[in-house]
């Protein structure tokens, strides 16, 4: 099996969101992320348009509708900010998704580029040790001691679980377990065949102890959910069809019966035993709350960067829900078109029609599939930017290429051979002089009634004609028709 291949620059990329800095270029902040994704958009717009990248799909033209939306909330809210954000916001998510769309166009780019994630999460688990042990961060210590490079600010939180929250050098602990946890499914299931079982279960632990560390339980839930639909697509092996309806059928059941039972949402009711602490979950209610009030007040074009309101007590400025914060920054019509072109690539690769017979293809797609939709439920309790921010939105566009496989590409089983060239034998000329004689033929039987055929009488003659005669015994070349030949010898003279 092919081991996988990356393109340079997505390895870049990768290397640069994995070790997140930044210097300024005047009143510009410039990212390593951005640096590297300015640079790559006149060649993925070259690529966009030479259709190297496949047809243009509608997730291709709901995110960029989502940017220039983006683009005219600010104008009017933030107007003075309006070209450094939305060149940002360009860069690093049209950009991000781009790069993913653009450089992963087959299996072997996208096994590569799992191989080499994989690599980079493995190689941060001793920093990782160190951190939750020690409660410093040695990416943030190097990078703010080189001249005119700034590494991330440590952020203060409380310990868990007797042990410091490891923030690498992400903005927050939480953006590390999330980066972790986008490649969890993914080396499971994509790394079948071209790690060796033991290698491939060691990486998988690796990497869940290192989501594990930032202890966040918006990171912990994903891949907790990961690890449920792949033991869930185990149970269910044999029953391919139909064992994903069984699960949204169970779903909806829990779903309905807490609702029932319980004088709570069952959405408060989960953030309630699904994080480490009763305030956390009180705290989220809250934010979801009070947003919404915000986003009922400005559906259209949203509040952009301006204040939001909320009570006095709520003096954190935070909104720790990706999907809220949309509508609550570019209105209802911002968060329609981003998470509209989530869902269209979603559906899009369930449906995808792959073949039944590449294994590899259907694994990746699952690994995929679950991901994203975990990410999609882990999203209402997570606010990401910067770095983590087009990590997310790359994957996304690294995925799209199984949309355009098609069948053939997707191991579709050859096309049955014709049954008269399968009786063609396989013995090289002259062989029938060493081959045991033959029986004599069965004696005639009635003729059947004719029935019609495509083959012309001249076809048929041409079959019974005798093969020329070679001076050695032996036919020119063995011809066959619905009688067998009698041997030159038995041809009564």
């Amino acid at each position: 099996m092919n081991t996988g291949t990356l393109a340079l620059p997505v390895k870049i990329f990768l290397v640069m969101v994995a070790i997140p800095f930044a210097f300024a270029l005047g009143p510009v902040v410039i990212t390593g992320v951005r640096l590297v994704l300015i640079f790559l958009i006149p060649v993925m717009a070259v690529r966009l348009i030479s259709g190297k990248a496949g047809k243009m799909l509608p997730v291709d033209v709901l995110f960029f509708l989502h940017w220039l939306w983006i683009g005219v909330t600010i104008g009017i809210h933030n107007p003075d900010s309006v070209i450094q954000n939305v060149g940002a916001t360009g860069v690093e998510f049209l950009g991000g998704y781009f790069l993913g769309r653009t450089f992963i166009r087959t299996k072997e780019d996208y096994i590569g580029l799992i191989r080499f994630s994989v690599l980079l999460v493995v190689l941060s688990l001793p920093l990782a040790v160190f951190e939750t042990l020690t409660g410093r961060s040695l990416l943030i210590e190097i990078l703010n001691s080189v001249p005119g490079i700034k590494g991330a600010v440590k952020a203060y939180s409380e310990k868990r679980l007797g042990l410091n929250r490891v923030q690498m050098d992400f903005a927050t602990p939480i953006h590390y377990g999330v980066y972790c946890t986008l490649i969890f499914s993914l080396c499971y299931f994509g790394l079948k065949g071209v790690y060796s079982r033991t290698k491939r279960l060691v990486a998988t632990l690796v990497i869940f102890a290192c989501v594990f560390f930032s202890l966040s339980s918006g990171a912990l839930l994903p891949v907790m959910l990961q690890l449920f639909m792949i033991i869930w697509a185990f149970m269910f092996r044999k029953n391919t069809e139909r064992r994903w309806w069984y699960l949204l059928g169970w779903l909806a059941f829990c779903y309905v019966t807490i609702d029932l039972l319980s004088n709570r949402t069952p959405y408060r009711v989960f953030m309630t035993y699904a994080t480490f602490s009763p305030g956390t979950a009180y705290w989220r209610a809250a934010i979801n709350q009070f947003g919404m009030d915000n986003v009922w007040e400005h559906p259209f074009i949203g509040i952009g960067f301006s204040y939001w309101k909320r009570p006095s007590w709520m003096q954190a400025n935070s909104v720790d829900n990706f999907w809220l914060l949309m509508a609550m920054r570019h209105g209802i019509p911002g968060f329609l078109l981003v998470a509209a072109g989530y869902c269209m690539a979603l559906w899009q690769i369930i449906f995808a029609k792959l073949g039944s017979g590449d294994e590899v293809l259907l694994r990746l797609r699952l690994a995929w599939v679950f991901t994203f939709f975990s990410l999609a439920l882990t999203l209402n309790t997570v606010h990401i930017w910067s770095e983590i921010y087009s990590l997310v939105f790359f994957h996304i566009g690294a995925g799209l290429w199984m949309v355009t496989v098609g069948p053939a590409s997707g191991g579709e089983a050859a096309a049955p051979v014709p049954l008269r060239a399968a009786t063609i034998s396989s013995r090289p000329p002259g062989a029938a002089d060493a081959a045991p004689a033959r029986a004599e033929p069965p004696p005639p039987q009635p003729r059947a009634k004719a029935l019609p055929h495509t083959r012309s009488h001249a076809a048929i003659k041409a079959d019974q004609r005798p093969a020329p005669d070679t001076g050695d015994g032996s036919e020119e070349q063995q011809r066959y028709t619905r009688f067998p030949p009698k041997s030159r010898e038995a041809d009564p003279k």
